[in-house]
């Protein structure tokens, strides 16, 4: 094992709480609980800050590391996206058109195969998160299954739809 991507988790954890974390909070029954939103903000910036830490410090110590940077600035990047699209959602006012385009190529960036070979586990919940910030003036509109598949159908487009 001498790459990036042979070492790597497959499926982590913390990717799996945070995915589960985010389903309650954009579709839980109670609305969004802002002690949720805090978990959340908190597990966004531990990983924004591990990305910094490898792009920069880790990376010039370690040669190993060097194929890992363009993922490691990936991580930091989405998850500064997170942090707003969360702040966004307990603002109780959906995300201007602006905010949301200039969000939009970050994660499809961020979906592309890097160098490394190695994919965010991270990213499909915060494509739910930005979907849910964008929209989320519909919830009150829309009953909780409703709600659901509506941002799944924003966040997870079916091949070849194009984005309005």
């Amino acid at each position: 094992m001498t790459r990036l991507a042979d070492c790597a988790r497959p499926d982590s954890t913390p990717s799996r709480l945070f995915a589960d974390a985010v389903d309650r909070f954009l579709f839980g029954k109670a609305g969004f609980d802002p002690a949720l939103a805090g978990k959340l903000v908190q597990q966004l910036k531990t990983w924004n800050g591990l990305g910094q830490e490898i792009a920069t410090e880790l990376s010039a110590q370690m040669p190993a590391l060097k194929e890992g940077v363009p993922v490691a600035q990936t991580l930091a990047e989405v998850s500064l996206v997170g942090q707003e699209a969360v702040q966004v959602i307990l603002s109780g006012r959906a995300a201007d058109d602006n905010w949301v385009r200039a969000r939009a190529p970050v994660l499809l960036r961020a979906g592309e195969a890097g160098a490394a070979a190695v994919e965010l586990p991270l990213l499909a919940p915060l494509k739910l998160l930005v979907a849910g910030a964008a929209e989320q003036k519909k919830r009150t509109t829309l009953a909780a299954d409703a709600w659901r598949e509506y941002l799944c159908g924003i966040a997870f487009p079916p091949p070849g739809a194009h984005p309005e």
